[in-house]
């Protein structure tokens, strides 16, 4: 298979080869589902993508990483998120007291990160 297009839950991406153009996750005390779309970077087809996208992480054969894409097809932009860790760190964020991340706009929480990713429409 050379790309899925799934809708999944929470905590999806454990893959050996993953460039995703959003990803799921979510502190243990919601649930969050996104549609994302997963790329094996070993595939010919995708290895221009996939240098790209390196090339944004500067995370050269790193997995998984999770990307946010934002324009067009073809005109894409590309937002490093993180790899696997950094994900499960910013859904911990997510944790803390609302009041105290009201008064602190700097740090940055799976909700933030994610504000504006589409989600499925179970959400």
């Amino acid at each position: 298979m050379k790309r899925s297009d799934k809708t999944v839950s929470p905590p999806p991406l454990h893959t050996s080869i993953s460039i995703s153009r959003a990803c799921t996750s979510a502190p243990r005390t919601h649930h969050i589902t996104f549609r994302f779309l997963q790329y094996d970077g070993s595939w010919p087809d995708y290895l221009e993508l996939r240098d790209r996208l390196f090339a944004v992480s500067g995370r050269k054969g790193k997995y998984p990483q999770c990307f946010i894409s934002r324009g067009s097809k073809g005109n894409e932009k590309f937002e490093f998120v993180g790899m696997w860790e950094d994900i499960e760190n910013l859904a911990d964020m997510d944790t803390i007291p609302a009041d105290f991340l009201a008064s602190h706009p700097e740090i940055k929480t799976f909700s933030r990160v994610f504000a504006d990713v589409q989600r499925t429409a179970s959400n």
